[in-house]
């Protein structure tokens, strides 16, 4: 076994997923349960838990316009400004 499979093997659920969408791909619902050997319910609760910990994933419909894609991405200035307002300033602190 090599050291790159035993790092792999103990990153958690979460970790992968977050590698996964450092490679900058989309990724439905049905690869991300397929990469990470989950179910597709499991993968999408694994992409709000990221999000309520502050990742910023979007969710779009890809080209053919009927499966919804995910990809990690920066929050843009508007996003920022409703977070400090919804929740007050004290979150960036």
């Amino acid at each position: 076994m090599s050291v790159t499979t035993l790092d792999t093997q103990s990153l958690s659920q979460q970790d992968k997923l977050i590698d996964l969408f450092e490679t900058g791909k989309d990724l439905t619902v049905k690869q991300i349960a397929r990469k990470l050997r989950v179910s597709e319910s499991r993968a999408r609760f694994l992409v709000t838990e990221l999000r309520q910990e502050g990742y910023a994933i979007y969710r779009n419909r890809n080209q053919n316009g009927r499966t919804n894609v995910y990809r990690l991405g920066q929050p843009s200035r508007e996003m920022v400004a409703f977070a400090a307002q919804a929740g007050g300033a004290f979150l960036f602190q």
